[in-house]
């Protein structure tokens, strides 16, 4: 396993291949997420596994925990890819208690700190909604982009805390203005 930290550019163009615009109002969305992971403080962290998670790993999964599937738009693959991971993960400790669910498509534990994240690309409205419920210092953001790679984005706050702040400032511009 392999693992780097991005510079300044790299994480821009990893921001932008981690998180799409879904519509008008994620476009508003992308702007509060950016400010979060590319302009406050955060560590991102690149994770490229010597070895791919295998995909055969899923049916381990489902025979334990039961099919993941969340929407009729994802693909076999992402369904498929997130239980891969999910067991991965758990078999080699990298995380405990993980849960597939929705926006975000995982929770879970490492050490004392809470993880969310998301399998491949995911809506900005959907990774804030994931991020906030995190609600804790240091949260750790994973997406899992294939089965090769990984990034990680600690962050060096609350960003739920945060995700209030300019929430509630955009209100104010709004009544204001």
């Amino acid at each position: 396993m392999s693992r780097y930290t991005p510079d300044e550019n790299e994480r821009e163009h990893l921001f932008n291949s981690m998180f799409e615009c879904r519509g008008e109002w994620d476009s508003l969305m992308g702007k509060l997420l950016k400010t979060l992971m590319l302009n406050l403080p955060t560590h991102w962290t690149v994770v490229d596994l010597e070895t791919p998670i295998d995909l055969e790993l899923a049916n381990k999964w489902c025979s334990r925990r039961g099919n993941w599937s969340h929407g009729i738009t994802e693909s076999k693959h992402h369904n498929t890819l997130g239980m891969a991971y999910a067991q991965w993960a758990e078999d080699t400790k990298t995380l405990r208690g993980v849960n597939l669910s929705d926006s975000p498509d995982f929770r879970a534990f490492c050490g004392d700190q809470i993880v969310a994240g998301d399998i491949g690309k995911c809506s900005y409205h959907g990774a804030l909604e994931g991020i906030e419920s995190l609600n804790s210092e240091y949260p750790l953001w994973v997406t899992v982009v294939s089965p090769e790679r990984q990034v990680l984005v600690e962050f060096s706050y609350n960003p739920a805390v945060m995700i209030g702040e300019i929430r509630g400032e955009a209100l104010s511009q709004l009544v204001v203005g």
